[in-house]
C-alpha cells in the first residue's frame, strides 16, 4: 500500500478548477489536519505552476514538492487579472483576451460589466493555446 502519490502539477491545476479545490479546501478548513496539509500543499503547487506557466519565478518542478514552496510566496495570487493584464501577460491584444473569454475558451468572471481572470485561468489557456498551436 502506498503513502502518497506524485501529481503533475499541470494535473494539479486542471483538477483544482475543475473541483473547485480551493473553495472546498477553505470549506474543509479545520476538520482534518491532514485534509488541510495535503489541500494547502496542493493549492500551493497549483500557484508555482501557474506562475511557471506565466513566466514567474517560483516553480519547484513538474511534479508537487509543496514543501520547496514557502508558503505565502504567492499571497497576491487571488487579486483578479483585468483584460489588460492578461493580454500583456499572453502577449496578445486586449480585444483577443475579452474574445476568448466570451467564446469559453478562456475561463472569466464578469463584473459590473468588466472581465476579471484568475492567474490559473490564465495559466490553463496558455497552456491549451500553446497545445493547439504546437508550441509546446
Amino acid at each position: 500500500m502506498s503513502d502518497g502519490v506524485f501529481v503533475p502539477a499541470r494535473s494539479a491545476a486542471l483538477l483544482s478548477r475543475l473541483l473547485d479545490l480551493d473553495r472546498r479546501r477553505v470549506q474543509w478548513r479545520g476538520s482534518d489536519a491532514e485534509v488541510d496539509a495535503v489541500l494547502n500543499a496542493w493549492r500551493q503547487v497549483v500557484m508555482a505552476f501557474t506562475n511557471h506557466q506565466l513566466g514567474q519565478p517560483g516553480f519547484a518542478g513538474e511534479t508537487a514538492v509543496a514543501s520547496t514552496l514557502k508558503p505565502d510566496a504567492h499571497c497576491d495570487q487571488q487579486l483578479p487579472l483585468s483584460p489588460a493584464k492578461v493580454a500583456n501577460l499572453l502577449e496578445i491584444t486586449e480585444q483577443a483576451v475579452t474574445k476568448a473569454a466570451r467564446e469559453g475558451r478562456l475561463d472569466g468572471l464578469q463584473v459590473a460589466g468588466r472581465w476579471q481572470f484568475s492567474r490559473e485561468a490564465v495559466a490553463i489557456y496558455k497552456t491549451n493555446r500553446s497545445t493547439r498551436h504546437g508550441e509546446r
